[in-house]
């Protein structure tokens, strides 16, 4: 959402109205385990036709992070295995700790985007929805 507040044209996986993906477009795909089957399917689709992919997620050996040639790792699982021994009751269930984490991390590039290419607030509230 935020990438097309900026100008750029973007789509979600899955939704009716995505175009077919081609050579030269940019997949971005996130999974805290990097190897859930539908991030990694689309992965290996939108590799075979010659896109390519940027993955975000926590797990060093997962598929995402050891068969893509872009990934970050964000180890928020390292976090919760910290806290978990003595703060019981304080432990962040599921995937939240990930989630957080690329939620900020991606917000913090938007803004790096905003900055770098001169794009304000206002343009961006210029696109968003109004309906």
């Amino acid at each position: 959402m935020r990438l097309m507040h900026m100008g750029y044209e973007v789509y979600i996986t899955g939704e009716t109205n995505t175009p077919a993906i081609r050579p030269g477009d940019l997949l971005i795909a996130i999974s805290a385990s990097g190897n859930t089957k539908s991030v990694t399917d689309a992965v290996d689709k939108a590799r075979s036709i010659g896109s390519d992919v940027i993955a975000i997620t926590a797990n060093p050996r997962g598929k995402l992070f050891n068969e893509t040639s872009h990934a970050l790792l964000l180890d928020s699982r390292r976090a919760n295995r910290e806290t978990k021994p003595h703060h019981k009751h304080r432990h962040i269930p599921m995937g939240t700790a990930f989630e957080l984490s690329s939620l900020l991390f991606l917000e913090e590039l938007i803004t790096t985007l905003m900055l770098h290419h001169g794009i304000d607030e206002t343009q961006m509230k210029a696109r968003h929805a109004n309906l």
